[in-house]
């Protein structure tokens, strides 16, 4: 126990005699520990969990290509009429 009391006291006297070295270890470990925190929220969010769906294997995707762009946006309008007239298709909705 008295050895670990003397590192201890090592330490915080080895970092308060140079502070430049310690305000650089803090700061490496601050952006160390938030860059580990951001990618592990975005890939939890998006790899790890499962979809709100109930049947996540019968996502389709449709779309109707405008005239000579690169675009396959759907307008609301084309969007509300499709889901007015979808007879197979149970739940129809857009993003």
């Amino acid at each position: 126990m008295d050895s670990l009391l003397f590192d201890l006291r090592f330490g915080f006297r080895s970092l308060f005699r140079k502070p430049e070295i310690t305000v650089t270890a803090v700061l490496a470990l601050g952006l160390g520990i938030g860059a580990c925190t951001a990618i592990f929220s975005v890939v939890n969010t998006v790899l790890l969990r499962p979809l709100p769906f109930d049947r996540p294997d019968l996502i389709i995707s449709i779309s109707s290509p405008a005239e000579n762009t690169l675009s396959t946006s759907t307008s609301p309008a084309n969007f509300l009429d499709w889901q007015a007239e979808a007879n197979t298709i149970p739940d129809l909705s857009a993003w």
